[in-house]
């Protein structure tokens, strides 16, 4: 069967305790090598499940394991975008890139391999997913970012191009145009750079049914 679970982290560097949500594939060993997918919002996890076991059951998505590290809506702008309080993205950013992602791969024997290994949000955490993209590349080797919000320029389109280059699946839906515009800019940055990358544009609006159908994609 598939596994949801909570879990708490003690985290050093925002100085409380976040919760992380993994989703294991039915049949996970951990030896298999699966792709890992790091998630902010990392609650969305348990939303998620139901439709990628789905997916996964009949073959149209290959099995994956989700890391799902929480947000905390008290502090969300504050620790996803970058330049709105430095001190508390850098914190967070701590917390997801190096707290979270060596505490997962020990207690899961997670694969190392950065080509399976992506970064995921919608949103806000689109923008933060762009972000932990470019400042982790030796990690993250798939950005996933849906609905980005914040603007295009808060990662440099030169940082983009920097070695190793990540390559980035983008989606937004045509009913959120500050979000779609957003995608769209970003989409032209990474051509301008020649990065790998696809863009896609749904019917829909900003919400969580569009980004939940789309990871399954």
């Amino acid at each position: 069967m598939t596994f949801v679970r909570d879990y708490p982290l003690e985290s050093p560097s925002l100085q409380e305790t976040r919760m992380v949500t993994v989703f294991l594939p039915d049949g996970y060993r951990p030896t298999s090598g699966y792709p890992v997918v790091f998630c902010a919002d990392g609650q969305a996890v348990h939303g998620f499940s139901d439709l990628l076991a789905h997916t996964i059951q009949r073959q149209e998505t290959p099995p994956v394991v989700l890391i799902g590290i929480h947000s905390d809506p008290a502090y969300r702008a504050r620790e996803y975008l970058d330049g709105v309080n430095a001190e508390r993205f850098r914190a967070h950013e701590r917390f997801f890139a190096e707290e979270g992602y060596l505490w997962a791969l020990s207690e899961f024997q997670l694969s190392l391999d950065r080509l399976r290994c992506a970064v995921f949000g919608f949103s806000n955490g689109g923008a933060f997913a762009l972000s932990m993209g470019v400042r982790h590349r030796e990690k993250y080797g798939v950005v996933i970012a849906f609905s980005i919000a914040g603007g295009p320029r808060r990662v440099l389109g030169s940082e983009y191009a920097r070695r190793p280059i990540a390559r980035y699946y983008l989606s937004a839906g045509t009913r959120e145009i500050p979000f779609l515009n957003t995608v769209r800019a970003v989409a032209r940055l990474l051509e301008t750079h020649g990065v790998e990358h696809i863009i896609t544009q749904r019917e829909a609006r900003h919400d969580f049914s569009f980004w939940n159908s789309e990871l399954c994609e």
